[in-house]
């Protein structure tokens, strides 16, 4: 998938607005995190470690999109009660993870530059999960160019 073109979806985010893949990248590279729930050590752990390094994903514009099966009621209590600035989208059929090869119950990271092509794909079941600082040496290693607005 790393150099393919980011296949486009569409999910609700927490305010049950339908929110585009493409509206993110077109302002700057995007960070989607695919988890099966936010509810578990290992979602935490990885949200807690993106949040640890997000003034410098907001400084580099790059926008974080986490995509969870949680139903959207659920998501926007978690977001609204742990004060997490990212995105949450709720994909409960897992058929958005599933297009970027993250199976049911997996976790995975990619990362889309400005130009929608992929630079970073890493699917977790219950493996290594990406970080927040090795996502951010992802985005801090692209061309200027893939950081840039369109």
């Amino acid at each position: 998938m790393v150099g393919e073109l980011a296949l486009e979806f569409n999910l609700p985010d927490t305010d049950a607005r339908m929110r585009w893949l493409s509206e993110f990248h077109r302002l700057g590279p995007v960070v989607v995190l695919f988890v099966p729930t936010v509810y578990g050590w290992r979602p935490r752990w990885q949200l807690w470690s993106l949040l640890r390094h997000y003034d410098a994903f907001v400084e580099g514009a790059t926008e974080v999109v986490v995509v969870s099966a949680d139903p959207l009621p659920e998501l926007r209590i978690f977001q609204i009660r742990k004060g997490f600035p990212f995105v949450f989208l709720s994909d409960k059929s897992g058929a958005v993870a599933r297009t970027y090869d993250v199976e049911p119950g997996g976790a995975g990271a990619v990362m889309v530059t400005t130009g929608g092509v992929i630079r970073h794909h890493r699917v977790a079941g219950w493996g290594r999960r990406s970080s927040g600082g090795a996502l951010l040496k992802v985005v801090k290693g692209l061309p200027p160019a893939d950081r840039k607005p369109r």
